[in-house]
């Protein structure tokens, strides 16, 4: 149901700086990097890839660069919308108190990783992304109250926004849907089907015609 599943316990952020996709790993250091399974971005179980082996080639197919960089000028066309989309939902909702806009904070330990994240964030200020670069004094400053041991600087996005219940969010949406007559319905999608200018969907239970059919996936996904 609307806001029990991903939606319930994520991060938390519309993230308006999110122009760039996460292909594949096709580095061998970063393949063996991986291969310990005991990293926070990356996580895998043997018999989920075995039984996903087909997407996960597809997904390693299409993590070439070039691929990746036809993919993510198209991502950025929807993730330039993201927050003032969502600002009709709010509204619309009535869930204002939910949100926080003054940005958050991308913590670096290291100057390797802090410099890579600078050269990034200046691609993505041509993408209408704001930031600011804030060195150690910087951050301590802005934030006097937090322990920054370990920490060489931070990014701090701007235009990026806060949900503080990202269920509550969710299901305030499925609320304001159904009091636009809208109904939710859940169901094992077995097949989509193209049927002439329109779409059929094919449930465990039954059979949808519409002439517009958006497939919305979680962003996460561990395997």
């Amino acid at each position: 149901m609307p806001g029990s599943e991903t939606s319930y316990g994520n991060a938390g952020l519309i993230q308006r700086e999110a122009i760039h996709t996460h292909p594949f790993p096709r580095q061998l250091t970063d393949m063996i990097r991986v291969l310990p399974n005991q990293g926070t971005d990356i996580r895998y179980r043997i018999p989920a890839i075995l039984r996903y082996h087909q997407a996960l080639l597809q997904y390693w197919k299409y993590s070439t660069p070039a691929s990746v960089k036809k993919i993510e000028s198209e991502w950025q066309t929807l993730i330039e919308h993201c927050t003032s989309e969502h600002q009709t939902m709010i509204s619309a909702s009535g869930a204002d108190e939910l949100i926080t806009r003054d940005g958050w904070l991308q913590l670096h330990r290291s100057e390797e990783t802090f410099k890579e994240a600078q050269v990034s964030a200046i691609d993505a200020r041509n993408q209408g992304v704001e930031h600011n670069v804030l060195n150690l004094e910087e951050l301590k400053a802005m934030e006097p109250s937090a322990n920054f041991e370990g920490f060489v600087g931070a990014i701090h996005w701007k235009n990026s926004w806060q949900v503080s219940n990202p269920s509550s969010l969710v299901k305030v949406y499925a609320k304001n849907f159904q009091d636009m007559q809208g109904t939710i319905k859940e169901s094992d999608v077995k097949e989509i089907i193209k049927d002439g200018e329109g779409w059929k969907v094919i449930t465990d239970n039954d059979t949808y015609y519409s002439d517009k059919l958006v497939i919305a996936a979680a962003h996460g996904l561990m395997i």
